[in-house]
């Protein structure tokens, strides 16, 4: 699979630097359309199992790899120009973004492991509704990260640091506000999304205070993130895989503690937002070593990125609205 799937993968990290989300959105259609059509094909025909489902993944991944070489988006020719140091400075990069890539991963799996050895399947069950809930807050993040990262990344390599502050704390903002609706639709509505998408069963259970909890805690997710990848940027990705394991300490032993004293499920949710806090803390501390980063001004940011907000719904309105003759 991987000779399928690096192809098209490669093009998308430099459309990504390139800023063409155009180019992006028309490789990623091309991929999930082409499997959802083999898919249906496949159901058509009435052999829906795993292999066939396998064979629809791998086609699909030859297909949108096939198409991106052939409109030279993957860059292929560029491979006879490579140096030594460029191999050497990025397997040395690489080592520490894979490190963190796999204790993120780690991350996200600690709960599920511990609420199953200390409470049982019943109660992970009851978790992880929440926390796949949470996508609706992970799909805006990603898509903002993925397109300040070209921006920031451009700037740090014009030597242009204050640049740089300037877009993580803007983005930062922009997301966090963003967000703010959406909690609070969370706080009042968490039982009944829980019970739309998980069915009658969560209904009477903790999952939608769990929810709750968890919805305030990623209000505090952009900063967080955006501290992680500018690390990166800057070219210190030893110190965001420092973070993310320094996270990935405290959930593990807060889970612990937090299980084994209250017996339940909030044990972990708060030990999340301990672990939040935790890197929060050490990627600010860290980062102002190699930038002027701080924390003022802020509010003047949250009004200006506010009132940004309220113009483009404003004008989106009046778009959409009927024009009188």
């Amino acid at each position: 699979s991987l000779l399928v799937t690096l192809p098209y993968n490669v093009a998308i990290w430099i459309l990504q630097a390139e800023q063409r989300f155009d180019q992006i959105l028309y490789i990623r259609l091309l991929n999930q359309g082409s499997f959802i059509v083999l898919i249906f094909a496949s159901y058509l025909l009435n052999v829906v199992d795993l292999t066939h489902i396998m064979y629809a993944f791998l086609l699909s991944s030859l297909l949108t790899s096939t198409v991106a070489i052939a409109a030279n988006w993957a860059r292929l020719g560029t491979l006879g120009q490579r140096t030594s140091a460029t191999v050497r400075e990025l397997f040395h990069f690489g080592k520490y973004s894979f490190g963190t890539y796999l204790c993120s991963n780690l991350l996200r799996s600690s709960d599920s492991f511990i609420i199953k050895f200390m409470l049982g399947p019943a109660a992970l069950a009851v978790y992880n509704l929440p926390m796949r809930l949470l996508e609706i807050i992970e799909i805006p993040l990603r898509s903002g990260l993925g397109t300040a990262m070209p921006s920031m990344s451009a700037a740090m390599n014009q030597q242009r640091p204050d640049e740089v502050v300037n877009l993580l704390k803007r983005y930062s903002v922009f997301l966090t506000l963003l967000f703010i609706p959406i909690t609070i639709g969370v706080l009042l509505f968490a039982d009944v999304l829980v019970g739309l998408i998980g069915g009658g069963k969560y209904v009477h259970t903790d999952a939608a205070n769990i929810y709750r909890l968890m919805i305030v805690c990623a209000l505090l997710f952009p900063l967080e993130r955006f501290l992680g990848v500018t690390l990166d940027i800057i070219g210190q990705p030893q110190l965001n895989l420092i973070k993310v394991l320094i996270a990935l300490g405290v959930n593990t032993l807060t889970d612990i503690i937090g299980i084994h004293f209250l017996q339940n499920i909030y044990g972990a949710a708060v030990a999340s937002t301990l672990t939040m806090l935790a890197s929060l803390l050490y990627g600010y501390v860290v980062l102002r070593r190699f930038l002027p980063f701080s924390l003022r001004g802020v509010g003047g940011l949250v009004k200006e990125e506010s009132l940004r907000i309220k113009q483009q719904v404003v004008d989106r309105l009046q778009r959409i609205r009927p024009t009188t003759s």
